[in-house]
């Protein structure tokens, strides 16, 4: 059976507010998971973990978060990389793609960062 447009879900499209009622309608035995889901436009598996967490007698409060990949470097590494690469250009010495590519692989590994670059070519990604 196809999903109607009404009742699909666009990711990170709801607030951490309707998650903490829906969750607390579950634990009360208000209403179901399911019931939950589509009175509050939440995820299903996010309601169902934490619920779960709960329940275990853990903290259930987890950020939402959208895709399965993290970031390599913080917001002040990438303005440093950023400081770094204008002042090369501004002494007329620009880096190639490549060599950018490169240079942030070089630091991702100096800095013992977690990394998703080519190991082997010793590179950063094409959408790094």
């Amino acid at each position: 059976m196809p999903k109607s447009e009404e009742n699909h879900n666009k990711k990170g499209c709801w607030t951490e507010e309707n998650m903490k009622h829906a969750m607390n309608d579950v634990l009360m035995g208000k209403i179901s998971i399911r019931e939950a889901v589509r009175m509050y436009g939440v995820p299903k598996s996010s309601l169902h973990d934490r619920i779960n967490k709960i329940k275990k007698g853990n903290e259930a409060n987890v950020p939402p978060k959208l895709g399965r990949f993290e970031l390599t470097f913080s917001e002040t590494y990438e303005e440093e990389l950023l400081a770094h690469i204008r002042q090369l250009d501004g002494m007329f010495m620009p880096l190639s793609k490549k060599e950018f590519l490169k240079l942030a692989y070089d630091l991702a590994v100096e800095l013992r960062l977690p990394h998703r670059f080519n190991k082997t070519k010793k590179l950063a990604g094409k959408d790094f």
